[in-house]
């Protein structure tokens, strides 16, 4: 069997990576990668209106902290001191981990070895963590170098990377483990070495990171290390089946399915192969693969058309199921509403808007055959002809009537343009709404009250508020710690106590500078710049 390599996409990164099981994948989908000065997070996000065999990543870096957890304890090691024994003391000093900043003695630099991820939702609901058991242990000889990544991608497969560029499939069959090497174009030995490797959630995607092979290369200073996606070619890693097969009828954890698709797609020259056949009766497919059949014919057209195309039109214009892939979303909006007892002004105004949409969508298709969608409509549009909505849109900037009927941005008579939400069609006029991550639609503010958590209609990934707007007093007063900046160092008190004891003589006195900067016959006209050396 054989199992070749497609590499789609690879990104350069610094500081180098030098440790091996460098690299992790978690389930919600960010990739970690330990440098020698920290840890590049890479979050994967979906593009499916990119033309390019591009990934999209949101970056951040976490540095170590430049303490020892241990520093909390100077005060009672150095009162300790003077009580132990000689060996005790040698034994305190040695373990660096646990020994704090003492007095006269050279510090030691933290950095990090290793990371780990709690599962996806662990925290929310209150769930815990299961030890494992050891069930069996067996040792065989790969016949490379060390062993410097591994991922499970089933009960009994495991891939494993060695520094020296080899890629092992690895079996357990009735307790015996039999292993394959897999000869693939990626494995550069003798210009690479290898040294972290793992996979998306659903494992499709794999992700590796190599360094150079000799540090005394030029390509350690423009190019120190690279991270890399590729997939294997077999049948047990095809995006398409696991996307139809997915048990919970849901796009929100199987994005990397269809950024696969895309990526494999953007790179092949007969893409129109890569994509599975879309059905063409819409109308009657289950609502999870009506999404699918929508995001794959968006990619489809982008491929055919990506010099034509403009990125903001995409889903607009060339998804035929798009629009009912909304009406599903109103239905499901509307029987929520029809259950209130009392209606805000926001309500009524969502209601009349959806009704009017699915209105038009009716009489659009008065000459075709009902179908299970239509049927459904016609019900909503009964159970809620009894509520009451107001006669006129009125623009909420400035309170004319809108007379235009359009979907996506609203025109006003006096000139005002408004885009609305992608699921309630109110207006957002306000700075403080969600955009989904991946298609960057807008959500109202107002579905914060109908839903636990706002969901993009198409993408099904939560959609966020923009954190350049909201400010940290709407953290609701949660204590955090921002590791993507560089931690002060806190100097023991001893330290301290010494920096203080310097004689005043001793430090140097700030200098003044005046500067003429601009110098006419007329002193009034001379401009004096003052500068102090701090």
């Amino acid at each position: 069997m054989t199992e070749p390599i497609k590499e789609l996409f690879s990104v350069s990164i610094a500081p180098l990576v030098t440790k091996s099981f460098a690299v992790r994948w978690t389930q919600d989908n960010h990739i970690s990668v330990i440098t020698k000065k920290g840890v590049h997070v890479f979050e994967l996000i979906p593009t499916p209106t990119q033309p390019w065999p591009v990934a999209k990543f949101y970056r951040t870096f976490v540095y170590p902290p430049e303490n020892m957890p241990a520093m909390e304890f100077v005060s009672v090691v150095e009162g300790a001191l003077w009580k132990m024994k000689k060996e005790e003391v040698y034994s305190l000093l040695m373990d660096e981990a646990l020994t704090p900043c003492i007095p006269s003695i050279s510090d030691s630099t933290p950095f990090i070895t290793t990371t780990e991820w709690s599962p996806s939702g662990l925290m929310h609901p209150s769930k815990c963590l299961l030890d494992g058991i050891l069930l069996d242990m067996q040792h065989i000889q790969l016949g490379t170098f060390s062993i410097s990544g591994l991922t499970v991608t089933g009960k009994d497969q495991a891939y494993i990377t060695t520094q020296d560029g080899a890629l092992i499939s690895l079996y357990i069959q009735n307790t015996k483990i039999t292993t394959k090497r897999i000869n693939h174009s990626t494995s550069q030995a003798q210009l690479q070495q290898y040294l972290g490797l793992s996979c998306s959630p659903n494992k499709i995607l794999f992700v590796n990171v190599t360094s150079p092979n000799s540090m005394y290369d030029h390509l350690v200073i423009r190019e120190p290390s690279k991270v890399s996606l590729f997939t294997l070619e077999a049948k047990e890693f095809d995006p398409v089946s696991l996307l139809y097969e997915n048990p919970s009828r849901t796009l929100k954890n199987h994005w990397d399915c269809l950024e696969t698709i895309r990526l494999t797609a953007a790179k092949s020259e007969n893409f129109s192969k890569v994509f599975p056949k879309v059905p063409t009766n819409l109308e009657s497919l289950p609502l999870y693969e009506l999404r699918i059949a929508m995001w794959i014919s968006t990619m489809l057209d982008i491929c055919k058309k990506k010099d034509l195309l403009k990125r903001s039109q995409i889903v607009v214009e060339i998804s035929e199921a798009q629009p009912l892939v909304f009406i599903h979303c109103a239905i499901d909006i509307l029987e929520r509403l029809k259950k209130k007892t009392s209606l805000s002004k926001d309500n009524k105004i969502c209601i009349r808007l959806l009704r009017s949409y699915l209105e038009v969508y009716l009489a659009g298709e008065e000459d075709d055959e009902d179908t299970n969608l239509t049927q459904l409509v016609k019900e909503t549009l009964k159970d809620t002809a009894h509520m009451s909505t107001p006669e006129n849109e009125l623009c909420t900037l400035c309170g004319e009537v809108i007379s235009d009927l359009s979907w996506n941005v609203t025109r006003c008579p006096s000139g005002h343009q408004i885009p609305r939400c992608a699921r309630s069609l109110l207006q957002i006029s306000s700075v403080q709404y969600r955009s989904c991550p991946f298609c960057g639609l807008l959500l109202h503010p107002w579905l914060d009250e109908e839903y636990e958590e706002p969901l993009c209609p198409y993408c099904q990934v939560p959609a966020l508020y923009d954190g350049r707007v909201l400010s940290v007093s709407d953290t609701n007063g949660i204590p955090f710690l921002n590791l993507s900046e560089r931690r002060r160092t806190i100097q023991p008190p001893g330290k301290t106590q010494g920096s203080e004891n310097v004689s005043k003589g001793h430090l140097r006195r700030p200098r003044t500078f005046a500067v003429v900067v601009n110098n006419e016959e007329d002193d009034a006209c001379n401009i004096t710049e003052t500068w102090q050396e701090f």
